[in-house]
């Protein structure tokens, strides 16, 4: 976002599209300061009016964002999903029991505390052998690692980091789980 800002005012292209991947007013909501949501709100409302053209990845994203910004030049192209049928399958990867799996970006937005606490109870009462698996890289990873080792979960939760291909984890999952706060548009269960 920061760099869109600071090339509106380097450069003026012949034509520039911008992706909008979360609901803006959600996103804007989600900032309890009111100064700290104008200046945002502000910042993004210039933002938006650089490029020629922003698209969105759902219908809803596209009616939210043309409320929030009042801009026209918008669009909706919905993500595909493309498969060759080649299903990539990660060696290192060896789980011997049910696993639920999260694939995500590990930030405050997609909640895992409640993931991670939710799976914990889910523990605690069936006394079953589940792992949950979290793919993914973020802001939150580490201090998640931390409350994994702190709640005595380390051997019933696995951090894989970032994958290239989910499609082995996500077909022999027992579930997905999304936790999300805000979504703009869910990639993760489409694919």
């Amino acid at each position: 976002l920061f760099l869109l800002w600071l090339t509106s005012f380097i450069a003026s292209p012949k034509f520039a599209v911008f992706r909008n991947i979360n609901t803006s007013s959600k996103l804007l909501g989600n900032i309890e300061v009111n100064w700290k949501k104008r200046v945002l709100q502000s910042v993004l409302s210039q933002c938006v009016r650089y490029p020629n053209l922003i698209v969105n990845q759902s219908i809803a994203m596209y009616e939210d964002f043309r409320k929030v910004f009042k801009i026209n030049s918008t669009l909706v192209i919905n993500n595909p999903v493309v498969s060759n049928g080649t299903v990539f399958v990660d060696e290192a990867v060896k789980i011997d029991s049910i696993y639920i799996l999260f694939v995500g970006r590990l930030e405050k937005q997609k909640d895992l505390d409640f993931a991670i606490d939710s799976f914990s109870r889910y523990l605690d009462k069936s006394k079953s052998k589940v792992t949950l698996v979290i793919c993914g890289e973020g802001t939150e990873k580490e201090r998640l690692k931390s409350k994994v080792v702190s709640c005595g979960l380390s051997n019933s939760i696995v951090f894989l980091g970032e994958r290239r291909e989910i499609a082995s984890l996500s077909e022999n999952a027992h579930c997905l789980v999304l936790t999300s706060l805000y979504e703009g548009f869910p990639n993760v269960l489409l694919e």
